[in-house]
């Protein structure tokens, strides 16, 4: 088990989270295909960013637009 508050690099969080509005009108960049290339992970969903549950939407979604 790690103890985040003595992770000098994490600073006590696992995850990064970002201030009200910080995304506002580039969420949908994050998610955004670059040609061939399509991103997945926690930090694409649209909901639960920051936990497992994010990132499993994340690559259902990816899925879906490969296929």
């Amino acid at each position: 088990m790690t103890d985040w508050s003595r992770e000098p690099w994490s600073r006590g969080c696992p995850v990064a989270l970002l201030g009200p509005g910080a995304l506002t009108g580039l969420e949908g960049a994050l998610r955004a295909p670059e040609g061939r290339l399509h991103w997945a992970g926690t930090e694409t969903a649209v909901e639960w960013t920051g936990y497992l549950e994010g990132a499993l939407e994340s690559a259902e979604r990816a899925a879906r637009e490969i296929l």
